[in-house]
């Protein structure tokens, strides 16, 4: 029987992680997944660029973010803003799986170098299936952090 492989994920020497974004030129990462995809049924601390939303399908999963300890059952959801250090592992080494997208900021807001209008492929048939991700959480569970009804978000000062 062959030995199944996991996850790899590339984490740079300063812990951020090289997001394999599904076209270079969109700033974009949507995928599915389980804990038991990664080594040991747990992510290597890191942070990155992006801003993360990561909804829980099945499942619990422990999730830590600058040293803040959440535990997330199925469909709650977290938003972590840019450069936030996090990372998740199994509830109980039992399955989970989550669905994350991740997006850089320049995706919407552009800047100076690469303004929001050069992604001329992100057309609203490729934002459809976000668009739909993002509007299951107006059922998302309510959890324990007083930030708003519903959603755990790490952002400092609050987002809402």
């Amino acid at each position: 029987m062959m030995e199944e492989q996991k996850l790899e994920v590339k984490i740079l020497k300063d812990l951020s992680e090289e997001v394999p974004y599904d076209k270079r030129e969109i700033p974009l990462y949507i995928r599915t997944r389980k804990i038991g995809d990664y080594v040991n049924m747990r992510s290597f601390p890191h942070w990155h660029d992006d801003i993360e939303l990561m909804y829980i399908v099945d499942g619990q999963l422990k999730f830590n973010v600058n040293g803040r300890d959440i535990l997330l059952h199925s469909n709650d959801c977290i938003l972590l803003n840019i450069k936030q250090m996090h990372h998740s592992a199994a509830y109980k080494q039992q399955e989970c799986t989550f669905t994350s997208i991740l997006f850089h900021p320049r995706l919407f807001t552009g800047n100076q170098d690469e303004p929001a209008v050069q992604f001329p492929h992100l057309s609203v048939r490729r934002l459809l299936p976000v668009l739909r991700f993002l509007l299951r959480f107006r059922n998302c569970r309510c959890s324990s952090l007083p930030v708003r009804p519903q959603y755990h978000s790490v952002f400092p000062g609050g987002f809402w």
